[in-house]
């Protein structure tokens, strides 16, 4: 390979167009030694160049995890603006994520989001030095949003809906777990597992719901939304199985209109359904 420097501003690309094929692979997997993030953007270009549709490499999970590991390690925790010395490599790989759902392989990104999502739920509490900086809880909201649309895309694959609704969960499960007075990275997730879920998983996740929160209401008593152990998520889970005179009786819930609106919509998705099917 050439050892001539190489110049700077216009004459870069002219200095490029003189290397070999060979050369120019080099030169780019010193840089992706040297800066190892360049590797997201190799990736994304070979998703976004125009061409005759190319065959795009296998999604290898592994490559990412060990990026967002290597973001963790390599990042100063001691000085402020940890976080965001974090989050900012981990948003270019949630970046990857996204055209994954533009190019609706929801397969893979939303295996991109949990890894991601898994990475700093691990590395959370080393940065806790620092409680309002908030930047991490920002990359896990966009992987959050990134998990919805993918719950809503792909409907034909119950173990992969399951895997999305697991994430989901777990991202509420564990901000519910942080000493704030309100969530700071799942707030849209009750609403995503409540719409855009199937009856039958949002029995299973109520029955998740029960379990760690140790919740054990019956809606059915007359004093049940003056209860301790109330729940405006679990009754939007299991507002099916409620009829409709014990769910009207409920009306002291602070979220009733909400959750009336919500037994609404699944009302609606069912005479659609039906309305198709006499199609």
């Amino acid at each position: 390979m050439s050892t001539n420097p190489i110049p700077g501003g216009q004459d870069i690309e002219s200095t490029l167009g003189h290397l070999s094929k060979a050369e120019l692979l080099s030169l780019i997997k010193r840089m992706v030694q040297l800066y190892p993030d360049l590797a997201g953007l190799i990736e994304t270009a070979q998703q976004t160049t125009p061409s005759h549709k190319p065959q795009r490499p296998p999604f290898n999970p592994e490559f990412y995890r060990r990026q967002v590991n290597e973001i963790f390690y390599t990042t100063d925790r001691n000085t402020w603006g940890s976080e965001g010395r974090a989050a900012g490599p981990l948003l270019r790989i949630v970046d990857i994520g996204n055209d994954y759902v533009k190019q609706q392989d929801y397969v893979d990104a939303a295996t991109l989001y949990e890894i991601i999502i898994r990475g700093i739920l691990d590395n959370y509490d080393s940065f806790r030095w620092h409680p309002y900086e908030g930047d991490l809880d920002d990359v896990v909201e966009e992987c959050v949003e990134g998990l919805g649309r993918c719950l809503r895309g792909k409907q034909d694959d119950a173990a992969v809906r399951r895997q999305i609704i697991q994430t989901l969960y777990d991202v509420y499960d564990f901000d519910s777990s942080l000493e704030n007075d309100e969530p700071v990275m799942s707030s849209r997730v009750p609403a995503m597992l409540v719409r855009w879920t199937t009856l039958e998983e949002r029995l299973m996740i109520a029955t998740w719901v029960r379990e760690a929160f140790d919740l054990e209401i019956d809606w059915h008593a007359n004093d049940v939304s003056d209860s301790e152990d109330f729940d405006d998520f679990l009754l939007g889970l299991e507002a099916d199985t409620i009829d409709d005179e014990t769910f009207l009786r409920i009306e002291k819930s602070f979220s009733f209109l909400l959750l009336t609106l919500t037994k609404c919509y699944h009302l609606l998705q069912i005479a659609s359904l039906e309305r198709t099917i006499d199609v």
